[in-house]
Order: C-alpha cells, then structure tokens, then sequence
C-alpha cells in the first residue's frame, strides 16, 4: 500500500493491491469459515498495524469492519476501502 499525498485534497488517496485470496466477511459471512486462535490474532495485529500506519499519517479509516479486511495467500489481513457506506462515501478522512 502506497499513500498518495498532496496540498489538493482531491488528489490524496491510497493505492492498494489486488484480491489474492478473499475478503475476511466473505470467508465469516458467506463461507462459514472457521479459523484458529492463532489465525485470529494474526488477522487483529494485521489491522491494528495498519490502522496505526494510516492514523500516524494523519487519517481516519471512516469503515473498518469485516469487508474491508483482505487475506492474501499466507492469510495476512490487509485493509482497504471498497464497502459502499453512504454515512462516510469518502473512507479516508483526512485529520490535517
């Protein structure tokens, strides 16, 4: 993930990588997967790493929940922004 960072708010935004392997509310939602403890932690330090990053860089993630988390191949969650939300229709707020 890259941010893309500029005086013009209308030209910030994030740059994110493609679906490997699925999004985490596909797998508990529709697919009733069940995962491990381990595998659980490893989801929550992922996010919680990346909310850090975005909050340290002075933004506000306006959606987090189950299908804004991507798993790659090896299972490590990614966050991003693709849920519709009408209450927040721009899912990075910035804080500057």
């Amino acid at each position: 993930m890259a941010v893309c960072n500029s005086p013009d708010p209308s030209q910030q935004g994030l740059v994110l990588e493609p679906v490997e392997r699925a999004f985490l509310g596909k797998l508990l939602h529709e697919e009733k997967t069940v995962f491990d403890e381990d595998t659980i932690l490893g989801f929550s330090r992922d996010v919680a790493c990346a909310i850090q990053f975005v909050h340290e860089r002075g933004y506000i993630h306006c959606y987090l929940g189950s299908d804004s988390v991507v798993l790659n191949e090896n299972y490590t969650a990614k966050v991003c922004s693709i849920t519709i939300n009408p209450i927040y229709p721009n899912y990075l707020i910035s804080l500057n």
